[in-house]
């Protein structure tokens, strides 16, 4: 069921974003990424033993945050996405919030307090495949900024 939501969740978004791409104009060649400039950073350490690998971190309740290096269409028919890099037992992860009134994509300035997150760690910059791990993380944010331990 756990697998179930996030998938929905995940399909969501793309929706999102492909609705954000397609308001952009033609299609006729690739756009790039379709995120606008980080505001906010979610901060992870304790990470030495996932080192080289990349973070995904996304939640839906009381707000829709996800977080995410790059995100868009190399070509048209070729969506991607980006997950942050781990390095030195640290990933530093830029956040989006899904926008309420129009469903577009926002950078996050936020002062959420109490949330619960879905991070998930791979091998591939991409997200592909199975995740290596997966825990949730509760953490606050101030002006979109926030410190989170792994451990």
């Amino acid at each position: 069921m756990k697998n179930m939501i996030k998938l929905i969740g995940i399909i969501a978004l793309v929706a999102v974003i492909e609705f954000s791409m397609a308001a952009c104009g033609d299609d006729s060649g690739g756009g790039g990424n379709v995120l606008p400039a980080a505001k906010g950073y979610l901060t992870i350490n304790g990470l030495e033993e996932y080192n080289g690998k990349y973070v995904f971190v996304i939640t839906f309740k009381p707000v829709h945050l996800f977080g995410l290096v790059e995100e868009g269409k190399d070509d048209p028919k070729n969506y991607y996405q980006k997950l942050a890099a781990i390095s030195d037992g640290e990933a530093v992860v830029p956040m989006y919030k899904v926008n309420d009134a129009d469903s577009t994509v926002i950078a996050y300035e936020g002062n959420d307090t109490n949330l619960s997150l879905d991070v998930e760690i791979y091998n591939e910059v991409s997200g592909k495949g199975e995740a290596v791990v997966e825990r949730k993380l509760n953490t606050s944010f101030s002006n979109g900024n926030a410190t989170v331990s792994w451990l």
